[in-house]
């Protein structure tokens, strides 16, 4: 881990106009990034896991940020010729910075110290006690006898603990339609849509088997079908989800017709040979 390079995404300056998901995953090759040249090598399935992004997304980002010349790429190849990873080159340098963040702060003066004027004329405190010692219990007899309660000082509260709060549950299927479509949980319609979105697109995924991948490669599909990106909206995707996708010849069990269920009871029952 390279805090050099985590401070310096910090101290990026407004001026860099860089976005929330490119934020997110500039800290991420920050935190694997070495101290010796700013160099990590993580899949884009990591970086996905990590930053709650798609793989699709992972891609645009990285090459928003290598056009941006905020960080290189190096394919790295084996020793018959497969490509085995991409390795990430932070330019920290290059980045602008934020003055109020870079620029160290002034020391505070000194103030000379002098001694000071006539200090013969006042004369030096005195280490003996101006006051006389307070009496002990031995100088008044008699108060036990008296029946004198001796006062108990009350006993000090023990701190108290802050209770932890709650973490956040992870919602994969709600970023996810979040970020494929745009969408923002902003009133409480848009999180009931949104909801019933995200539980629509995880039973037809789950369905075929396939991952949240599967909904921004048949949206891509539809759009390219229809060639018309606008009219691609969640609802319509999910409404054409089989035409979107390669799954039309997929095998599904149908239900029996009259005629068959009365021929396997005739075959249970002995009637005709089976």
């Amino acid at each position: 881990m390279s805090v050099q390079a985590i401070a310096a995404v910090f101290a990026i300056g407004r001026s860099a106009k860089i976005t929330s998901g490119e934020t997110i995953v500039l800290l991420a090759l920050a935190n694997r990034a070495s101290v010796e040249d700013s160099s990590c090598w993580p899949s884009l399935e990591r970086l996905a896991t990590e930053c709650r992004l798609t793989r699709r997304r992972i891609c645009q980002i990285i090459n928003r940020l290598a056009d941006a010349g905020m960080l290189e790429r190096k394919e790295r190849y084996g020793n018959k010729g497969e490509q085995r990873s991409t390795m990430y080159f932070l330019r920290v340098t290059d980045w602008p910075q934020d003055d109020a963040l870079t620029k160290p702060r002034p020391a505070p003066p000194v103030q000379p110290t002098s001694p000071p004027l006539c200090s013969g004329l006042h004369p030096e405190p005195s280490v003996e006690p101006s006051v006389e010692p307070s009496p002990k219990e031995e100088d008044f007899p008699g108060d036990e006898a008296a029946g004198a309660i001796p006062v108990s000082s009350p006993e000090p509260k023990k701190p108290t603990k802050p209770k932890a709060e709650p973490k956040p549950e992870p919602k994969p299927w709600w970023d996810a339609v979040c970020d494929i479509f745009g969408m923002h949980a902003i009133t409480k319609s848009d999180k009931s849509r949104i909801g019933k979105l995200a539980r629509d697109f995880k039973a037809k995924c789950e369905y075929v088997g396939l991952g949240l991948d599967e909904i921004d490669a048949r949206r891509d599909n539809l759009i390219a079908k229809w060639n018309d990106a606008a009219k691609v909206t969640p609802e319509a995707l999910l409404k054409h989800w089989d035409l979107a996708g390669d799954d039309q010849n997929i095998f599904r069990p149908r239900e029996p017709t009259p005629e068959e269920i009365a021929e396997h009871e005739a075959v249970c029952r002995g009637e005709i040979p089976a």
